[in-house]
């Protein structure tokens, strides 16, 4: 191991993936970062795309009240029927999810279709067995945050940057919150996808996707991603979805 750095990757492992300054620095990588490396280091060639998906407002959506939902649901065309309701106890407190059965069974369908990689890149991480009881599914958590919650508000972010520093491989993120880009209006260069521009090349393909967390994932979003999963190549190399249904492309290739 290299003293000074608190990745826990050994010296030989940080060398071969240029990774030695930080350790001769002595600088610190956050878990998120360091799970990235070992989670997609060795996966610079590969081909299928990584789909990386939050839970709460994309798949749980997340009322403000029921008169709220029914306005919402009525101003959405292709949005789901939200027909699932369960309350799940999770560490001492009761949890109620609410979500869409037609997009659980669509989502398994992928899943198992092998099109893709998927990972929950939530704040559900320690609880994602919870998650994949609920829509049926066998999704595995990529780690952001440790145990003490430290990385839980910008773990997703590092994550997914050094994701796309280590590979080209198409990429889907697809996030409520952590995806804050407006249109129109000028970059903000604490935005995610304004700092994902200045990082791809014209080999990346990177989808990403805000759904409006009231009532989640839509099927044109939906749509949209399984398109991607397919045709990835023919895709602007940075591309959002927002959740007013409009389309930013912030880089080509």
């Amino acid at each position: 191991m290299v003293k000074g750095c608190s990745c826990n990757l050994p010296t030989a492992y940080l060398r071969n993936h240029n990774l030695h300054k930080c350790a001769e620095a002595g600088l610190n990588m956050t878990l998120a970062t360091t799970q990235a490396i070992a989670d997609y280091a060795d996966t610079a060639t590969e081909r299928k795309p990584l789909v990386l998906i939050d839970f709460d407002g994309v798949f749980n959506a997340i009322p403000d009240s029921p008169k709220t939902l029914t306005a919402l649901l009525e101003s959405h065309s292709d949005a789901y029927k939200l027909d699932k309701k369960q309350t799940v106890e999770v560490d001492t407190y009761n949890v109620t999810l609410q979500w869409s059965s037609e997009l659980a069974e669509d989502l398994q369908a992928v899943e198992k279709s092998d099109i893709a990689e998927f990972r929950w890149l939530s704040t559900w991480q320690e609880d994602c067995d919870v998650v994949n009881s609920v829509l049926g599914t066998g999704i595995r958590p990529a780690r952001f945050f440790d145990k003490d919650k430290h990385g839980i508000y910008t773990g997703k972010r590092d994550y997914v940057k050094e994701t796309v520093t280590l590979t080209t491989r198409p990429l889907v993120w697809i996030d409520d919150d952590d995806i804050y880009t407006k249109m129109p209006g000028d970059r903000d260069p604490r935005d995610p996808a304004t700092q994902l521009s200045r990082m791809v090349t014209d080999k990346h393909r990177v989808l990403l996707v805000k759904p409006d967390p009231h009532i989640g994932l839509t099927r044109g979003q939906w749509e949209s991603v399984k398109d991607f999963l397919k045709y990835a190549d023919q895709y602007p190399t940075l591309s959002v979805l927002l959740d007013d249904s409009s389309t930013r492309v912030l880089r080509t290739a």
